[in-house]
C-alpha cells in the first residue's frame, strides 16, 4: 500500500485493489469544505426564482439584478486576490465568517421589503463580499500532499450547487413559504442553513495545519506580499492563463449540463 500523510491524517492508496482510502481529518476538511461554500449558493442563486415581474427603464428587473450580483462579484477579484493573499492564517475565520454573513444579508434580507432596483444594489453589496471566500476557503486546502483530492470534492459543489441551490429554492417556495410568502424563501433558506455553515467554519477553522512532511513535498504556504505575486505572476503566467481558460470553460459546460437537467426534473416535479 502507498499512503499519502496529510496534516494529522492520511489519504491511502492500496495498488492491489485500486481503492482510495481516507482517514478522519481528510473527510473533515473536504466535508467541511463543502457545506460552508454551499452556503454562498444558498444566498445567491435561489433569489432568482422569484417572480421579478415588470421593467426598471426598460430592463427586465432579473437582468438587473444578476447584472450588479455579477459586477459586485467581479468587483472584488483585485482587492480580493491583493489581501486574501496577504491575509495571515488568525485572520481567516472572522473574514470568512463576516464574508458569509453579509452576502447572505444582502442577498436574501432586503428582497421582501425593497423595490426591484434597490435589490439589485444590495446584491452587487452581496457580490462584493461573496467574492472573497472561495480565495480564503483555499487556504485551509492547500499546501497538503492531499490537495489536489480535497479541491476536487470543493469544486463539486462548483458544478451541482447552483442547481441544488434552485432545487431546494423551488421546494421551500412551493412546499414551506407558499405562493402569497415566496419573497421570503431566500431568507428562510439562508436562515436555516447558517448554523450548518457557521458550524462547518469552526470545525475547518480547528484542523491542524499541514505536517512537517506536507511542508517538505509541496513547500510552505504563507502569506504573499505584492512583489511575491508579480514575481510568482510572471514565473508561471503562461501555464495559470492556459489553466484557467480550460478548465473554467470546461467546468462551466459540465455545470450548465447538469443544472439544465435539474431544473427539467424539478419542473417536472410539480412542487
Amino acid at each position: 500500500m502507498n499512503r499519502l500523510v496529510a496534516s494529522g491524517g492520511s489519504l491511502s492508496f492500496d495498488a492491489g485493489t485500486n481503492q482510495v482510502r481516507c482517514d478522519a481529518t481528510a473527510i473533515r476538511l473536504a466535508t467541511c469544505c463543502v457545506l460552508f461554500y454551499f452556503g454562498s449558493y444558498l444566498s445567491k442563486y435561489p433569489m432568482f426564482l422569484l417572480p421579478w415581474a415588470g421593467t426598471t427603464w426598460g430592463i427586465e428587473n432579473k437582468v438587473w439584478i444578476s447584472a450588479w450580483q455579477t459586477l459586485g462579484y467581479a468587483s472584488a477579484k483585485i482587492p480580493a486576490m491583493k489581501y486574501g493573499s496577504e491575509m495571515p492564517r488568525h485572520r481567516r475565520f472572522c473574514a470568512l465568517l463576516f464574508m458569509y454573513i453579509a452576502q447572505a444579508l444582502f442577498m436574501t434580507a432586503f428582497i421582501p421589503f425593497l423595490p426591484p432596483v434597490a435589490c439589485a444594489g444590495a446584491a452587487f453589496c452581496g457580490g462584493l463580499s461573496g467574492s472573497w471566500m472561495w480565495g480564503i476557503l483555499m487556504q485551509y486546502l492547500e499546501g497538503r500532499q492531499i490537495t489536489d483530492v480535497l479541491l476536487a470534492s470543493l469544486n463539486g459543489i462548483v458544478i451541482f450547487g447552483p442547481a441544488a441551490a434552485r432545487a431546494l429554492g423551488e421546494y421551500v417556495r412551493a412546499s414551506v413559504v407558499g405562493a402569497n410568502n415566496a419573497l421570503w424563501m431566500p431568507v428562510v433558506i439562508a436562515t436555516a442553513y447558517a448554523p450548518v455553515a457557521i458550524l462547518a467554519l469552526l470545525v475547518l477553522n480547528g484542523a491542524a495545519p499541514p505536517t512537517p512532511e506536507d511542508v517538505r513535498r509541496q513547500t510552505k504556504r504563507r502569506p504573499m506580499s505584492g512583489l511575491e505575486r508579480a514575481k510568482f505572476l510572471r514565473k508561471y503566467a503562461v501555464g495559470i492563463v492556459n489553466f484557467t481558460a480550460s478548465s473554467g470553460n470546461c467546468l462551466e459546460f459540465i455545470r450548465r449540463t447538469i443544472t439544465a437537467r435539474i431544473d427539467t426534473l424539478v419542473a417536472q416535479s410539480h412542487f
